[in-house]
């Protein structure tokens, strides 16, 4: 079955671990063959594998032409699979769009109050959401020796921003195209950047 809980069959409800509880009401659900699908945290309790199995699931029957409509407290999730992104700030509608609309690091900033980077994933072209933690935010450079200027590309320095400004170091970079991950990883984490379009000679 869709959601494997055909092994299920013959245990009681009350004796099925928190996962296995979730894909039974996931396929409750399912089997009721709604043309809406209404569903309230469905990866909760459920480890990386069913999670990303139940939101595949849930994704195709989206493309089967079912409405879904889904809670979903982990951002990720939510910006790999979902069209659109409802954001709610203290149960009151904040925001509602595209998910790259939605899912900014202003946005998600003022709702959560936590620092975040925004950056799209170079295999599924996605957004994702990291945290920063304290640890690694920005420490003001002690002096001007302190700055230093990263000439990269091709995502050859998300990386190593990261690491600088965790060190203390004030960080700056370029020229990047507009395009590269890096401008985009310089960008999310305020780093001043010189930037050029793509495939063209550097400017004054």
């Amino acid at each position: 079955m869709e959601t494997k809980t055909w092994d299920l069959r013959d245990r009681l409800f009350t004796q099925l671990s928190g996962g296995e509880k979730q894909r039974v009401v996931i396929a409750q659900a399912l089997a009721q063959r709604s043309q809406i699908l209404l569903l309230d945290e469905p990866t909760s309790h459920l480890d990386i594998s069913y999670q990303i199995e139940t939101m595949e699931l849930v994704h195709k029957k989206s493309e089967e032409g079912i409405t879904v409509i889904a809670v979903l407290h982990d951002i990720n999730l939510a910006a790999q699979y979902c069209q659109k992104v409802l954001l709610l700030s203290d149960g009151e509608p904040f925001a509602y769009g595209k998910t790259e609309e939605v899912l900014t690091r202003e946005k998600i900033g003022f709702v959560y109050g936590v620092e975040v980077s925004v950056n799209r994933s170079p295999v599924t072209g996605r957004v994702y959401v990291t945290p920063i933690s304290k640890r690694w935010r920005y420490k003001e450079a002690l002096s001007g020796s302190r700055m230093v200027h990263l000439i990269c590309g091709g995502n050859s320095g998300g990386g190593l921003m990261h690491k600088l400004r965790e060190q203390g170091f004030g960080v700056s970079a370029g020229v990047i195209n507009v395009l590269d991950s890096d401008h985009e990883t310089a960008q999310s984490l305020d780093i001043p950047v010189v930037s050029e379009a793509p495939f063209s000679s550097i400017s004054e």
